[in-house]
């Protein structure tokens, strides 16, 4: 949940480099010690209020949405694949319908 809250709690409006601003969101890039210790100083900060949302039920509800439509996209792709190659089999190579065809995912 890190990667978002930030950013979209808006906490970060106001020239706060240290934590959610950029492309990375939440997410640390540095070798600096200096930048690290900025980081971890804005994220104490903002920590306490940002796990109070993150772990209301609307997020957590937004979460599980997010993944059951990750999972039902997945399996629709596979499933449209495993048709496709089964015709294939059955039509254009003329193999016996015995032929199963299995995609592990």
């Amino acid at each position: 949940p890190l990667r978002h809250g930030f950013a979209r709690m808006g906490h970060t409006r106001g020239g706060d480099e240290a934590v959610g601003s950029g492309k990375h969101g939440a997410a640390l890039r540095t070798s600096d010690p200096a930048g690290l210790r900025a980081y971890l100083s804005a994220y104490a900060a903002l920590a306490p209020k940002w796990w109070g949302i993150a772990l209301k039920p609307r997020e957590r509800h937004a979460d599980f949405r997010r993944f059951s439509g990750k999972q039902s996209v997945r399996d629709k792709f596979v499933g449209k694949l495993r048709n496709e190659v089964n015709d294939v089999i059955r039509k254009d190579l003329n193999l016996p319908g015995s032929v199963a065809v299995e995609v592990a995912y």
